[in-house]
């Protein structure tokens, strides 16, 4: 019974950040900002769902606003090499499950100082 309740809670924070994703996806359309076919894909290519969603909620999230535009400014063989550089940041793994990512970072950062982790 345990494994369906956490299946569950993971389930609600993916509809949660696919309805959050959608907002900030039309918000980013209306405003201009489009992403290449080649690093639509390039995220695409992710081994999970999750970590797709993650990403892309990433960069649609105000506090980084400054990465998603300079995104959008590359060429699309540019933005798919940018996006499998961002799915490698310590700050976009993980942040799906933390809805505050620089707490999330933090405590990584933290573990890692604490010899928790590598």
């Amino acid at each position: 019974m345990v494994a369906d309740e956490k299946e569950s809670e993971t389930a609600k924070k993916l509809a949660e950040a696919l309805a959050e994703l959608q907002e900030a996806g039309n918000a980013a359309h209306e405003f201009g900002l489009r992403i290449s076919p080649e690093a639509i894909a390039e995220i695409n290519k992710l081994p999970k769902p999750e970590q797709r969603v993650e990403l892309a909620l990433w960069l649609a999230r105000d506090e980084h606003f400054d990465v998603a535009h300079r995104l959008m400014g590359l060429k699309p063989k540019e933005q798919a090499v940018e996006i499998r550089n961002l799915a490698k940041r310590e700050d976009v793994q993980g942040s799906l499950k933390n809805g505050d990512t620089e707490s999330w970072v933090d405590a990584r950062r933290q573990a890692r100082r604490e010899g928790r982790r590598r």
